[in-house]
């Protein structure tokens, strides 16, 4: 995909060693890859649906729906996001990418469900970063009671 190869070239490139791309679709979605995976099985379902005999045949929607919540929060994207807080979580510009680029879906930025729960000064949080939704709102702690 368009994707892979734009992260094959970022990987290969010497000078890019130890960071994380920002660059092409990785500008608009922190997992590309995943986001054009998800897309291509509904396509497939939604190309064969036409010419399924019997209603039981809907039911192959099962696959990309399960594909879908998989990649999304079991095995793909929470291990990678996990990987990136605990590699980059000292860069401020990383704290700026989590924040401004959504997750998934490109242009998308208002899933509660990919809210990040690291802040600083918590182990693995971002440096100057506290909590935040996709669409930026920041979670400030609680006052403590004195």
């Amino acid at each position: 995909t368009v994707s892979d190869y734009q992260k094959t070239v970022f990987r290969n490139n010497p000078s890019n060693k130890g960071r994380f791309i920002t660059t092409g679709l990785w500008s608009i979605s922190r997992h590309p890859n995943y986001f054009g995976e998800i897309v291509l099985w509904f396509g497939i379902f939604i190309a064969a649906a036409p010419y399924f005999q019997t209603n039981w045949a809907f039911f192959s929607v099962l696959c990309p729906t399960l594909t879908a919540l998989q990649i999304s929060f079991f095995s793909g994207i929470p291990l990678l996001e996990k990987g990136g807080l605990q590699r980059w979580s000292k860069e401020p510009e990383y704290a700026k990418y989590l924040s401004s680029v959504c997750v998934l879906v490109p242009f998308f930025m208002c899933c509660e469900c990919y809210k990040i729960p690291l802040t600083a000064g918590e182990e693995g949080g971002p440096a100057g970063y506290n909590s935040t939704d996709q669409l930026g709102n920041v979670e400030e702690p609680a006052p403590a009671n004195v």
